[in-house]
């Protein structure tokens, strides 16, 4: 099963993303993953809470391109928590992901798979309990619950 999704990005990334993609002989979706594994797995996020999302900065006279994309059940919530803890848009951050990890796909520098990502849910006596850790080197409080939870 697959979550289909909307991003809105740069005519000049869209085209960034085809040209790559058949260079890499790879799909878009698959190439707009491998970029979003690669954000997700950085360590230079800073998270925020009780603020508005930022979408993308467009250059004056840019055109924004609608692109489906395809995700894993479990690879999209960790996408919408990106989007709510970094209170960034999907589409941003896909924007971001190519300018800072294109060089480094296309060298095959990636993973495949999101590292030290834990969400689990719950119900305790009729009440949601979420727990989500992103761990990331120095984060000892997620290092901690990703152990408690034996995800590392």
């Amino acid at each position: 099963m697959s979550i289909e999704t909307t991003i809105s990005i740069s005519n000049k990334n869209k085209i960034r993303l085809v040209e790559y993609s058949q260079l890499l002989d790879i799909s878009m979706n698959e190439l707009i993953i491998k970029l979003l594994v690669k954000y997700l797995n950085s360590n230079h996020k800073k998270t925020k809470i009780y603020s508005r999302v930022k979408y993308q900065k467009l250059e004056e006279g840019s055109v924004l391109k609608r692109i489906h994309v395809w995700f894993s059940p479990e690879f999209y919530e960790k996408c919408f928590g990106l989007r709510l803890f970094l209170k960034l848009s999907l589409s941003n951050i896909l924007s971001q992901a190519i300018e800072l990890f294109m060089e480094d796909i296309l060298k095959g520098q990636y993973d495949n798979y999101v590292k030290n990502f834990f969400f689990q849910s719950s119900l305790y006596k009729n009440c949601p309990i979420f727990i989500i850790a992103w761990s990331y080197p120095g984060n000892t409080i997620a290092e901690k619950i990703l152990e408690i939870y034996e995800y590392t």
